[in-house]
């Protein structure tokens, strides 16, 4: 919440009690006509109705003219200032707008009635002007619009959203996280019952994701005790939430309460009314803190729910590899080779679980198939697309092929309990030896694709690689 902060004076008096001396600031004047609101309103009229954009400037500079020479003549009519205030929005020049109608709501706080409107009306003009700068990326132009509308009406969340996310991809966390904590107020607040359901849904999501912003930055900035708080005050009003439980937890991590932070995992592992996706949360939370043993419960819970999942089953195959349990690592690694067929860091699981658990002739067998692969298929990430579908996106490196050849890869998309959305196939071509190609595969549906594996349909031409220069100074490396 953003505090208006004044000076306090201190004073010293001789004896006596003190007594309390009104003041004007509570003073209230009721809009009156003179000359000067009537020209103003025949202007403002003109310029509304007027579609000729520079003559609809020419009319609102005069209703401001003549506006600010009523003020100057009749300071304590509030009209005045409520009429110079229309005639600067219609002007673009919010700043000034504000402070116009501030000035009318102070001296006449019913005014409200009819100020909030025209605040509104303005906020409106400059936030749809800001969308399309957000969409081309023009951050620059998207705050000066968006600034706009939040210095003129401060009663809808977008645009403090919207600010807040753009100054987060500028580094100005302090001002990210007041814009966050502003929207909260007011998502969180009386006008949440103002609105109708779509935007009380639309809220809803807002406030999540406005919440765990805030408190990842705050986080981020060294702030633990304000982030947990965030995530405390979330938790109020959504018990139970798993993201903010296994994001607290983090928290509490960082500020060296680990008892706290473990009891909250135990308590989401122990919970039997999860589901895959909330499983997968908490074991990225518990990863993420290296609490690798209960990080390896939490996906193989999410891999028994969806077998196919490969992004589950690399981690669990990763927590295992941490933790040195290579009984339970060579089946999970064997399940994972065939979900992610040429990933290295799926094969080199395989290999250590076999190595260190004893059958050596397995794992020199898979080890030469590894070094044999003629691709690399790496940094995989999905995004799940809200409306139904979804995409992943990946890297594929040429080891050992043919500079220019095709490698053809079949994603399955599946929904959070392993039903297949649809499948997308993607060639890639190759480049030079030890160069990468990035890729993406996109698929539409119902639901939000929460899981994936790939196959690869094409045969892969490799060559021979050129063998090394025989070392001659007997200086060469292990």
């Amino acid at each position: 919440m953003m505090l208006r902060t004044g000076v306090v004076l201190a004073a010293v008096f001789a004896g006596g009690a003190l007594a309390l001396v009104p003041t004007q600031a509570s003073a209230q004047t009721e809009p009156k006509d003179n000359m000067w609101t009537r020209s103003a309103t025949l202007y403002l009229s003109q310029a509304q109705s007027n579609p000729n954009p520079e003559e609809k400037q020419e009319r609102y500079q005069e209703a401001l003219n003549v506006s600010l020479e009523g003020i100057e003549n009749e300071p304590d009519n509030p009209q005045g200032y409520y009429q110079a205030g229309r005639a600067l929005v219609g002007m673009g020049d919010f700043l000034r707008a504000d402070s116009m109608l501030t000035k009318a709501e102070e001296l006449w706080p019913e005014y409200t009635a009819e100020t909030v409107p025209v605040r509104e009306f303005a906020w409106i003009q400059a936030y749809n002007a800001a969308i399309p700068a957000l969409n081309a990326g023009n951050t620059d132009e998207a705050v000066q619009q968006l600034e706009r509308a939040h210095v003129i009406y401060q009663g809808r969340p977008e645009a403090m959203l919207n600010l807040g996310q753009v100054y987060t991809q500028q580094g100005n966390a302090g001002r990210a996280i007041e814009m966050y904590e502003m929207a909260l107020e007011i998502m969180t607040g009386p006008a949440f019952d103002e609105q109708d359901e779509q935007t009380q849904e639309n809220w809803r999501q807002n406030e999540q994701i406005g919440a765990f912003n805030m408190a990842q930055l705050m986080a981020q900035e060294g702030r633990n005790e304000e982030a947990a708080e965030a995530y405390e005050a979330f938790l109020a009003r959504s018990p139970g939430n798993v993201d903010a439980l296994s994001n607290l937890a983090i928290v509490l991590m960082n500020m060296d309460m680990a008892d706290s932070a473990q009891a909250i995992y135990e308590g989401l592992l122990s919970n039997p009314d999860l589901g895959p996706r909330d499983y997968f949360s908490a074991g990225i939370g518990l990863f993420q803190a290296e609490q690798y043993a209960l990080a390896a419960q939490a996906f193989e819970k999410t891999a028994e729910m969806n077998p196919q999942s490969r992004d589950a089953t690399y981690n669990l195959a990763q927590a295992l590899y941490l933790v040195e349990d290579y009984d339970n690592l060579v089946p999970v690694a064997t399940r994972l080779v065939e979900l992610d067929p040429y990933n290295q860091n799926a094969h080199t699981f395989y290999v250590r679980g076999l190595l260190m658990g004893g059958d050596e002739e397995a794992a020199q067998e898979a080890y030469t198939h590894m070094q044999e692969l003629p691709i690399d298929v790496y940094d995989l990430q999905l995004q799940p697309n809200g409306a139904g579908g979804g995409t992943v996106f990946g890297t594929v490196e040429n080891r050992m092929s043919e500079e220019g050849a095709t490698v053809g890869l079949r994603v399955h998309f599946l929904t959070e309990m392993g039903t297949e959305i649809g499948t997308a196939d993607v060639d890639v071509q190759l480049t030079a030896l030890e160069t990468s190609t990035a890729f993406q595969a996109e698929v539409a549906g119902d639901e939000p694709a929460m899981a994936y594996w790939y196959e690869v349909t094409t045969e892969i031409p490799t060559v021979e690689l050129p063998e090394e220069p025989a070392d001659t100074t007997g200086t060469g490396g292990n």
